[in-house]
């Protein structure tokens, strides 16, 4: 099974390969979880005492395969055919692939196809358990050695290319810091238990030299920086938070050292921008006279390109957030600036207490005002559509009044992510923001379907599904459906296929017979069975989710005007009613 799904389209991954719980790997892993957060990485690779080294490298491998396989997927809209023709490491090292099976010979990549090509062969040795047994008591096969080796060479192959033909994407998206931290962790790891030839690790010889180098007793924090004062693309380490990722839960601090020009850019290369650029204020201190009402900063006075412009007095204030508005027992310490120039006068406490990363790391720790100020001033790229939502939301406020477009929603959702607000506890079944999207969701169910599944909020998927019962399925975009995970989407599908079988089903069955009289036997019943026949066939030809009750009445009475038993009739209408009664009780939702 291919590692991921769409390389080319959808760039949407396959979930990680884990090892199962209570096994002997799971608890080596939890091990290693644990001593990767004591902050020292050299202790972190070495074999725990006692232990089975042949176990300690399956969860190592695992690991490294889950966490290379997230950031290649961070630059496959980068790493293409065109841009990438070759599998390489520097125009020094090129790589060819061969596995056996369908590559007998070594032959030449495009490093996106190397890429999917590698993972899809390490993926399946993973996967065999002939390889990397999990139940207790099962020994590893005699060649597990070799097989690891292989697999940690060719992982490194894909670190090779990352650093030398990606690394200024990976700087333009803000995740250097992780590729880093992985790729030190890999290397050392290698490294202590000689893993991968020398010759092998020597398009990266530098920066392993640099590793090795390093003081372990002093901390550093990565990552690299673009270096200005360079006529050549070259990288220097500057100081810069470090945000962890999983499949390592508790990635420490890196250590200092002089890792400096190591990694070569070409320099044709475009550096791409960030897709949506946050425009971010420095904490500034807003004063007004405690005699009148506090108007918002203006960045421009009376400045010459604007003597002709709008009164520059004139600034727009939230209706509902401003100065004087009765919404907490304190008055507001923090002014939110939308992309539209919106100001919205809110408190500090309120919002950090929602977020989980410091409204992404954006606001001060603590409001510093004097008696007359309004507080530090945040300018966002939300507009202030969007950030209306979000702050009701924060506030557990209803914004109904306001009457929010779908798309604006959509975006509030997605910003109180964005500002680690959690989700599924503000769009909780009992909150006005689910309440909401609810009532708005009849006019865009699949949008609002997506949003769901995109966040996990199963209370809310479950009563919008019932409005996509007449969706045609063939038109759900790629997009919807990389959106709404492959979870929400199969649900979605099984919703669809079990009413349309639960409807053959039930039309199957024909009226049951009555006694024969006089003039109607079983020879004149058998009539009707065979006009059922057609018209339930009919009606199952066309199967919808969401057929009728009066469509089914509708192709199915009209039998009883070609009857002239009685009996016949009675019976009919009884099947009718029973079919109805037993569609109408078939699951609606997911």
């Amino acid at each position: 099974m291919s590692a991921f799904f769409g390389l080319g389209k959808t760039r949407t991954f396959k979930p990680r390969k884990d090892v199962p719980e209570g096994t002997k790997q799971y608890q080596l892993r939890k091990y290693a979880e644990a001593t990767l957060g004591s902050g020292n990485l050299r202790l972190a690779v070495q074999l725990p005492e006692g232990e089975d080294l042949n176990e300690w490298l399956a969860v190592h491998v695992v690991d490294f395969f889950n966490h290379l396989n997230m950031l290649y997927g961070t630059v496959t809209e980068f790493c293409t055919e065109q841009e990438c023709p070759i599998m390489s490491a520097g125009p020094r090292y090129e790589y060819l692939w061969e596995d056996g099976v369908r590559y007998r010979r070594p032959t030449k990549l495009a490093a996106p196809q190397y890429v999917d090509a590698l993972m899809n062969w390490a993926q399946g040795l993973l996967d065999d358990e002939e390889v990397f047994p999990n139940k207790i008591g099962v020994p590893f096969p005699k060649n597990f050695r070799d097989t690891i080796r292989t697999l940690f060479r060719r992982l490194f192959r894909v670190y090779a290319h990352l650093y030398s033909n990606h690394f200024d994407h990976i700087c333009a998206l803000g995740i250097e810091a992780h590729l880093n931290t992985s790729y030190r962790h890999f290397f050392l790891f290698v490294n202590e238990f000689d893993l991968v030839d020398k010759k092998e690790l020597a398009p990266l010889d530098e920066l392993n030299d640099a590793i090795l180098a390093e003081d372990k007793h002093s901390p550093f924090i990565c990552p690299f920086v673009r270096r200005p004062d360079s006529p050549t693309p070259s990288f220097d380490f500057k100081g810069a938070a470090l945000d962890p990722l999983s499949p390592l839960d508790s990635w420490p601090e890196m250590e200092n050292s002089e890792w400096l020009q190591f990694v070569s850019v070409p320099s044709g290369t475009a550096t791409p921008s960030p897709e949506k650029p946050v425009a971010v204020a420095e904490p500034t201190t807003v004063t007004a006279p405690a005699s009148q009402m506090p108007t918002p900063p203006i960045s421009h006075h009376n400045s010459p390109s604007e003597r002709h412009s709008e009164p520059s007095g004139i600034v727009s204030v939230s209706t509902t957030f401003y100065p004087g508005a009765n919404i907490g027992t304190l008055p507001p310490d923090l002014i939110l600036l939308s992309s539209d120039s919106v100001f919205f006068y809110v408190h500090g406490h309120q919002v950090l207490g929602a977020s989980e990363n410091g409204f992404k790391s954006l606001l001060p720790p603590k409001s510093q005002k004097g008696r007359e100020d309004l507080g530090a001033m945040v300018s966002l790229s939300e507009h202030s559509t969007v950030l209306n939502v979000m702050l009701h939301t924060i506030y557990t406020m209803s914004c109904t009044h306001y009457s929010p477009s779908i798309d604006t929603l959509i975006a509030a959702v997605d910003a109180l992510h964005k500002y680690g607000i959690p989700v599924a506890k503000y769009v909780a079944p009992s909150t006005p923001l689910y309440q909401l999207i609810l009532a708005v969701a009849p006019l865009a169910p699949i949008e609002m379907y997506s949003l769901a599944g995109a966040y996990d909020l199963y209370d809310l998927a479950v009563p919008i599904s019932s409005h996509l019962l007449a969706f045609p399925l063939p038109n759900l975009t790629d997009e919807l459906a990389a959106r709404m995970q492959p979870v929400y989407l199969k649900k979605l599908f099984f919703l669809h296929l079990g009413r349309i079988d639960a409807l053959k089903r039930l039309l199957l069955p024909p009226p049951q017979p009555h006694a024969p009289t006089t003039t109607c036997d079983f020879t004149e019943q058998k009539k009707l069975t065979r006009a059922w026949a057609l018209a339930s066939a009919y009606l199952a030809w066309d199967a919808r989710p969401d057929l009728s009750t009066s469509s089914i009445e509708s192709a199915l009475g009209p039998l009883g005007d070609h009857l002239s038993c009685d009996l016949c009739q009675t019976t009919l209408k009884d099947r009718i009613k029973q079919l109805i009664m037993q569609w109408a009780v078939v699951k609606t939702t997911i």
